[in-house]
């Protein structure tokens, strides 16, 4: 999880990709993880729980 300040110039290059549209003001927070990463399962479910409490 990041902040948008933290990676705003790979989003805007294309390098990172929002996954998802929910935004809130101020600063934002980004998951970031290598594709196909062997906790990938984990992942998801830490991402799902994230967005089911924001």
């Amino acid at each position: 999880m990041l902040s948008d300040i933290v990676v705003g110039r790979e989003l805007k290059g294309g390098v990172f990709v929002k996954v998802h549209g929910l935004s809130l003001p101020g600063y934002g927070f980004y998951v970031v993880h290598v594709p196909n990463h062997p906790e990938q399962t984990r992942i998801d479910a830490f991402s799902t729980w994230l967005r089911s409490v924001t």
